[in-house]
């Protein structure tokens, strides 16, 4: 009887840890689907150019460098965040490319942008999972990149707003660093 107990903790435990890798690399999968998405079905090049030259490598949300950044004191690539040519409102008209819709962003900002418009994604011409989808890549994107000390960071400075994303998408913390980041556990 105990052997029995065993078995089954043991096949619910491996069970459950088949279904964390398999949505850890749907979440994978889906992150780089989105994101290129976003990335290949942005603005015009003509009008990339523009924006680009406008900003002068600077975010036009938060105004910091978006530059590559060299790795961080543990040696991990910190990649490139930013800029990202990101649309105001999304809804495909005439203005669609115009300079006036079009933002310079880094990956902070862009996901901010997003994860702030949940739950009235119309506003900027979205659906609303579009919307969630969208917040959630960059945000995947932000925790691939920084360090945990910066990720923890920028949760902390935005965390209302974050965790209205994470609610509504019946996702938490924990569970969106343990899927997206090798990160063993969060400091308490």
């Amino acid at each position: 009887m105990e052997r029995r107990s065993f078995f089954k903790e043991w096949q619910k435990q491996q069970s459950g840890e088949q279904l964390t890798q398999l949505l850890r690399l749907v979440s994978a999968f889906l992150g780089t689907y989105l994101l290129a998405e976003l990335v290949f079905s942005g603005a015009h090049l003509e009008a990339k150019m523009k924006v680009k030259e406008r900003a002068n490598s600077h975010c036009e949300g938060c105004g910091k460098k978006t530059t590559k950044k060299p790795a961080g004191k543990n040696g991990r690539s910190r990649g490139n965040l930013g800029p990202v040519i990101a649309h105001l409102n999304h809804t495909r008209n005439d203005e669609y490319d115009n300079l006036a819709n079009l933002r310079s962003h880094c990956l902070y900002c862009e996901t901010i942008y997003h994860a702030s418009h949940v739950g009235r994604a119309d506003r900027i011409g979205m659906k609303e999972e579009s919307n969630k989808a969208a917040a959630m890549t960059w945000l995947t994107t932000i925790a691939k990149k920084v360090s945990q000390k910066e990720f923890l960071a920028f949760y902390a400075e935005n965390q209302s707003v974050i965790d209205k994303l994470f609610v509504s998408m019946n996702r938490e913390l924990s569970d969106f660093i343990h899927t997206n980041t090798g990160w063993k556990k969060l400091p308490n």
